[in-house]
């Protein structure tokens, strides 16, 4: 998994960068975000593992890139509710 994430903010629909093993994350500029999000080349599922990483814990299973699909999206089974992507 790439060691830095950039994603789009839920709350403001801004773009943020997010550090493996850093809680949350800095808000971007766009045009910058893009560029640099180029360099990384981060998958789907590496960005999302970087996201809920930053949010409940690095050491936790959804900041594992191999707990979702290449797209992105969870594989079942290792969420409580299945729903907003909280960790069990």
């Amino acid at each position: 998994m790439a060691n830095k994430a950039y994603i789009v903010d839920d709350e403001n629909g801004g773009k943020a960068l997010i550090v493996e093993g850093s809680p949350g994350y800095l808000t971007l500029d766009w045009e910058l975000a893009a560029m640099l999000e180029d360099k990384i080349g981060a998958t789907p599922a590496e960005v999302q593992a970087a996201k809920m990483g930053s949010m409940f814990g690095w050491d936790q299973p959804c900041a594992d890139p191999a707990n979702y699909s290449d797209n992105g999206v969870r594989v079942s089974g290792f969420y409580d509710d299945g729903e907003n992507g909280t960790p069990a």
